[in-house]
């Protein structure tokens, strides 16, 4: 696939590196001479200096070809008009990365086919939904929802011991429709087979019916009776209203802490049922003020990532239970659990995730990049014309280093065994290490014949 990159910072390095991986040919925009240079460094791709709504910079770049341009600048104006402009030059489809809330659904953060544009991303309203998902699955580090919410995966560190550790797996009595799809053991992402087991400071994936993963992370530490119920903001910015506002729904107490006076007029405003202070959440005696040691969480959102991360390890010293920080920065988000926050949150990797499913061919519904393109969960659609339908799965020839999770048939969830079989229809959820995810989406391609 031909696929035209329009800005080249963090979400369009991400999208870079994954594509390239997979073999598309790119073509990547850049006004910055330092951003094309970085690119240049590590990605084999054909390189454009210029602005990305340039008619003639787009030409330059041979948008007419493409079969995608993606337009993720730090400017709305900037991507809406790119990919605009793209369209109308002949690219088969384009995305934009916008913020302004007047372009998109403010539920999901997407909205498809506005101004001739197939899809634009809002990066704020994606990475709140996905605070949300944290505090609903209590004690998750990440949590994804796939087949229409039937089936969830959450990640979790392991913390407390258990008579379910150090067992192998085959030997565990896992509740029904769930199992342990990977392990992350140091920088080793492992799929798991009956012999492998679980270790206390391990990260566990866990995939299954959204009704059974609570019984499964009981099993590895978490109290399927912890709720959170009380949650503490630092920052005032759009992220922190719109998981506020979530909150509000949600009917969980919440309070928010913002440095500048007249966003806190603006925002107490907004937000009825927020308790909204004035001030700076890294000022311990108002953290023990705010009885930060009796929240459930506290979310570090402002538009600094040090200041995410000072206030997180703060509010965890005056005896916050758990910590979540927004993180903008690569680098920074991958330190977070060595010093001690919990969850590091990216809105930028969010957004590049949700434009990466969009490039996966018509058999791939759903796609999540796990550890900065570790591992991958996909959600395949099975045509009923594809290798992989009608045969037992113990005689199919299926990659070492992936494993079908489950499958959701007629709305019903189940882990299938070695004399099960896909059914044309089927939602199929797969956990595939990268250097076999072609192989395994070679079996969802329907034949020519």
């Amino acid at each position: 696939m031909k696929v035209a990159v329009i800005g080249a910072g963090e979400v369009g390095r991400h999208v870079v590196r994954v594509l390239a991986r997979e073999g598309h040919y790119l073509t990547v925009v850049d006004m910055d001479a330092e951003a094309v240079r970085r690119i240049d460094e590590t990605e084999d791709v054909q390189l454009v200096q210029g602005h990305g709504a340039s008619l003639t910079v787009l030409r330059r770049a041979q948008v007419a070809q493409a079969d995608l341009v993606i337009a993720v600048t730090d400017s709305d104006e900037t991507n809406m008009l790119a990919a605009l402009s793209a369209k109308q030059l002949g690219a088969h489809k384009s995305v934009a990365r916008v913020r302004n809330a007047t372009y998109y659904d403010e539920t999901a953060g997407l909205s498809k086919g506005v101004l001739g544009i197939d899809m634009l991303v809002n990066p704020h309203q994606l990475t709140a939904f996905e605070i949300q998902q944290l505090i609903r699955s209590t004690g998750t580090i990440s949590v994804q929802n796939f087949a229409d919410n039937r089936v969830e995966m959450v990640q979790m560190l392991v913390t407390h011991e258990t008579r379910h550790l150090d067992r192998p797996l085959a030997k565990l009595k896992l509740p029904r429709n769930a199992l342990v799809a990977a392990i992350l053991r140091g920088k080793e992402i492992v799929i798991p087979r009956g012999d492998d087991y679980v270790s206390r400071g391990d990260d566990v994936f866990l995939l299954g019916d959204i009704a059974m993963i609570p019984k499964l992370k009981a099993m590895f530490g978490v109290d399927p009776n912890l709720l959170v119920r009380r949650v503490i903001i630092a920052g005032g910015g759009d992220i922190a209203q719109a998981v506020a506002r979530k909150l509000e729904e949600d009917g969980i107490e919440c309070e928010l802490i913002e440095r500048d006076l007249q966003r806190c007029t603006e925002l107490s405003q907004e937000l009825h049922d927020v308790v909204v202070l004035h001030g700076d959440a890294t000022d311990t005696n108002l953290l023990k003020q705010e009885r930060v040691d009796r929240c459930d969480l506290f979310l570090a959102l402002t538009h600094e990532d040090e200041t995410n991360i000072m206030a997180s390890l703060l509010a965890k010293q005056r005896g916050a239970p758990r910590a979540v920080a927004l993180m903008r920065r690569g680098d920074y988000a991958h330190l977070c659990p060595e010093i001690g926050i919990d969850v590091a949150v990216s809105p930028r990797h969010i957004a590049a995730n949700t434009i990466l499913e969009f490039v996966r061919s018509e058999q791939i519904r759903a796609v999540q990049q796990l550890e900065d393109g570790r591992a991958e969960i996909l959600e395949f659609l099975a045509p009923d014309n594809c290798p992989i339908v009608g045969r037992a799965l113990m005689s199919l020839n299926f990659p070492e280093g992936a494993i079908i999770g489950v499958i959701v048939r007629d709305g019903k969830v189940f882990v299938p065994g070695g004399h099960d079989e896909v059914q044309g229809g089927d939602s199929v959820i797969v956990f595939a290490l990268p250097q076999v995810r072609k192989r395994v989406e070679r079996l969802f391609q329907p034949r020519s014949w």
